[in-house]
């Protein structure tokens, strides 16, 4: 196996040979209690929806978010934060609302569109297409009984804020359903889309058919962006014969809400579960984990919760698009509301919805856990790739870690196993390794040597590693 310098998240066992005494285990974000955005401007006199989108651009926190004016009109907005609390809308003078252009909207979709898209930047485009968004089009045709969808269109901008379309009617011969989601994989070398996926119905000549039976998340490529082959499903709760509209318990999923996590080649992906039994019509979000975007793992329990009773997030949460790190954190953003799915409801009250965010660990979507009886992991064999080891782990006042390194056969190396090996205890997102009488975290003299780790410990959490040079960081 070829580990290399690259970060890797822990949230699976494909790096072990064996597993005794830890488990995988999902984790859980932590909501602020008050929202970063609201809507206040009339053309959010409606709400803040749903299908937002979060940049770290060189430092500055772009929020593209999708509002709605009083006429029922969807717009796209881009506010900005240096802190990722307090966020401002700049007047940015480009698309004209009620006759002024001292605003913050970016771009105005076909009336009744809700933009059910988001924004990406673009690391190999040239500079004219630096930022890229895939976004709703026009309705496409439909057999009788098929609801009304539109198709996928795309955007580009050089700034972010002046945006044009592509000249093609459609980008995926595919319908457009809550979020769209594209980005550029740098695994592959490919743009990839991920989109609603409705079990039961498909498109045909662009066309759309078919009887609706549950919602699935699907997944297309394309080497221009602008022509991608119609999606492949790559999550799909399966409910077989299931009626899923009235069997107790039973989910499908709203927004394929993925993302490659930067420095590493994992992704994440946060979809919100719509539970289909009448007392439920609430959704909140689950995480799924992949290594290559395409077999995906559904880890069991809720990574985002809902509010409580009667807070602004305490019936229905949507993550938006991206994730922002600063020092030891990683924050999310997702539109939350206090009213449910069913539709009793509607029309939905004035400046309905907000934008809060949540908090995990830097690589904490999930760890392997060891509890009080202690537990090993051993990796597959493979040549170490550089002078230092860094670890994300958490054992804090009662747990510790051992980390030995193994020859290919599992046999302790002098001066990495045993004794040798620093017994780690504590709280650190890049907590080095050290060996020897001089607790030296210079790994130099293995370089290049195939071994395996052993790691042993208790009552701890293991959530990354990553080796790199002597004076190297995550």
């Amino acid at each position: 196996m070829e580990i290399g310098t690259e970060r890797w998240l822990l949230f699976d066992d494909y790096l072990f040979a064996s597993k005794a005494g830890f488990t995988t285990v999902a984790g859980e974000a932590a909501r602020d209690p008050e929202p970063v955005l609201r809507p206040e401007m009339p053309w959010e006199e409606g709400s803040v929806w749903w299908q937002n989108t979060v940049l770290d651009d060189a430092g500055l926190i772009k929020l593209y978010y999708s509002a709605q004016s009083a006429d029922e009109r969807f717009r796209l907005c881009l506010a900005t934060s240096t802190d990722g609390v307090h966020f401002e809308r700049p007047s940015l003078g480009v698309v004209e609302f009620e006759g002024a252009r001292d605003n913050n909207i970016v771009l105005e979709p076909p009336p009744v569109s809700r933009i059910q898209g988001s924004v990406f930047i673009d690391p190999v485009a040239p500079t004219q297409e630096r930022y890229k968004a895939i976004l709703e089009g026009e309705i496409m045709e439909h057999d009788e009984g098929v609801a009304a969808y539109r198709t996928i269109r795309g955007a580009y901008s050089a700034d972010g804020v002046r945006w044009s379309h592509y000249p093609e009617p459609h980008i995926i011969p595919w319908y457009s359903d809550t979020q769209n989601v594209a980005l550029w994989d740098a695994r592959l070398g490919q743009y990839v889309a991920y989109v609603r996926y409705n079990a039961g119905r498909r498109v045909e000549n662009m066309r759309n058919v078919g009887v609706f039976h549950h919602r699935c998340v699907g997944r297309t490529e394309s080497e221009d962006f602008r022509h991608f082959h119609a999606p492949e499903v790559v999550l799909d709760p399966d409910p077989g014969d299931v009626n899923v509209q009235t069997n107790p318990g039973w989910m499908d999923l709203y927004q394929g809400i993925v993302m490659q996590y930067p420095g590493t080649r994992n992704y994440v992906m946060l979809p919100s579960p719509f539970y289909h039994y009448p007392a439920a019509n609430k959704l909140d979000v689950k995480l799924a984990t992949s290594r290559d975007g395409i077999d995906w793992t559904l880890h069991d329990g809720t990574f985002v919760h809902l509010g409580s009773a009667g807070t602004w997030d305490s019936e229905r949460i949507y993550m938006a698009l991206g994730m922002v790190e600063r020092g030891a954190e990683t924050w999310l953003y997702y539109a939350g509301f206090d009213l449910d799915h069913s539709g009793h409801h509607k029309p939905y009250p004035p400046r309905f919805g907000a934008i809060g965010r949540a908090r995990i660990r830097r690589d904490g979507f999930a760890c392997q856990q060891a509890g009080a009886a202690g537990g090993e992991i051993v990796t597959e064999p493979f040549a170490v790739p550089a002078e230092r080891l860094l670890l994300n782990f958490d054992g804090s006042a009662g747990g510790c870690l051992r980390v030995e390194f193994l020859d290919a056969n599992g046999a302790g190396i002098e001066g990495f196993s045993g004794e040798a090996s620093d017994l780690l205890t504590g709280n650190a997102v890049e907590l080095p390794t050290r060996f020897g009488e001089e607790h030296s975290e210079d790994l130099s003299a293995l370089l290049g040597r195939t071994v395996r780790l052993r790691l042993t410990g208790r009552a701890c959490r293991l959530y990354a590693l990553q080796f790199g040079g002597a004076e190297g960081t995550y």
